[in-house]
C-alpha cells in the first residue's frame, strides 16, 4: 500500500471513532476510495486479532528501553551508562 501515513492514521483514527462507520463515508471524509479504507480497516482487524493472541499467550508489553533495563537489573551494571546514552 502507498497511501501516506497521514492518511492512513486518519483512517485509523476515523475507524475507531465509530466502527460501524461505512467505508464510503470514512473514504469521503479522507479523499479516498472505499477500496483503500476497507483494506486499511482489513489491516487494523489483523493486528487487533494479533496482539489479542500475543496478550492471550501471555506476552507481557514493553519499550525496548524497559526491556534493555530490566535485562540489566542494576544501575550499577557496568552496561548501564552505555544503555542509558543510547535510549536517550
Amino acid at each position: 500500500m502507498r497511501l501516506p501515513i497521514h492518511l492512513q492514521r486518519e483512517i485509523v483514527r476515523l475507524h475507531f471513532q465509530d466502527t460501524d462507520r461505512a467505508n464510503r463515508e470514512i473514504a469521503r471524509s479522507v479523499g479516498v476510495s472505499p477500496n483503500t479504507v476497507a483494506e486499511v480497516r482489513t489491516h487494523v482487524r489483523n493486528a487487533e486479532i494479533a496482539w489479542e493472541k500475543m496478550l492471550g499467550a501471555g506476552v507481557v508489553p514493553g519499550t525496548v528501553e524497559s526491556v534493555l533495563l530490566e535485562l540489566l537489573r542494576t544501575a550499577e551494571a557496568p552496561e548501564f551508562k552505555t544503555v542509558q546514552r543510547l535510549i536517550r
